[in-house]
C-alpha cells in the first residue's frame, strides 16, 4: 500500500541527504535535509525508525530544516547494513519519509565504538 504524499509536502533535499544508501567503516554521521514549499516554512527532521544507538543531532527547524544522524554500532563483528527512515514535516503538518539503507563495514573499528 502505497501511501498518497501531498505535493505540498516537504522534500529532502539530495545532497546532503543521502539518495538511498549510506556506507562508512565504522559510524554513520550524515547530514538529513529537507526544504519546504510553503512561504514562511519551518521544517523539523525527525527520525522515525533505525537501528538502536542511531540518533539526531543538531537540529535546525527552518528552511531547509536539516538535522545530522549518528550511528556507531558497538562490536561488529563484519558488516551490517541497517533501514533507517527519516520524517521531514512542515508547519502545516505536512510530512514526507524517507529511508536510507546504511552499511557499517565493522573492520578495523575500536571494539567499544567509535570514539
Amino acid at each position: 500500500a502505497t501511501q498518497v504524499v501531498d505535493p505540498m509536502a516537504p522534500s529532502f533535499v539530495v545532497p546532503p541527504t543521502p539518495a538511498g544508501t549510506f556506507s562508512a567503516q565504522c559510524k554513520a554521521s550524515f547530514t538529513v535535509q529537507a526544504l519546504g514549499l510553503h512561504q514562511d516554512d519551518s521544517i523539523t527532521i525527525s527520525l522515525l525508525s533505525g537501528p538502536s544507538g542511531g540518533q539526531m543531532s543538531s537540529p535546525v527547524t527552518s528552511n531547509p530544516g536539516s538535522a545530522i544522524y549518528n550511528w556507531a554500532p558497538q562490536n561488529l563483528q563484519s558488516a551490517t547494513t541497517q533501514h533507517v527512515c527519516f520524517q521531514a514535516e512542515d508547519r502545516t503538518g505536512l510530512k514526507r519519509t524517507k529511508c536510507i539503507a546504511v552499511t557499517i563495514q565493522g573492520t578495523g573499528c575500536p571494539s567499544g565504538g567509535a570514539p
